[in-house]
């Protein structure tokens, strides 16, 4: 988990208006492999050998993300309390 503040002016991954913003990123990351090797070996006659490899892998990904952005730290209009003089 992890989260990234923006303060305002500072613009960042496509957010032109540089307004700041407020994100949280959750990552999770699996990942298993697993491999495997047969050799065989054949002396057919005192000068002829045979050998033979055949191996294989197995990979195992497990991926998920999500994340939640802010609208830009707006206030909506009806918050905004202005004092005039």
């Amino acid at each position: 988990m992890r989260n990234e503040k923006m303060p305002y002016s500072a613009g960042a991954y496509g957010r032109d208006e540089r307004k700041g913003d407020y994100r949280e990123d959750k990552r999770n990351l699996f990942e298993n492999n697993n491999d495997i090797l047969l050799t065989w070996d054949k002396n057919v006659t005192a000068d002829i050998s045979l050998r033979a490899s055949v191996g294989g892998n197995m990979r195992s990904l497990n991926y998920k993300s999500s994340f939640t952005t802010s609208d830009y730290l707006n206030v909506p209009g009806s918050y905004i309390h202005s004092a005039t003089h």
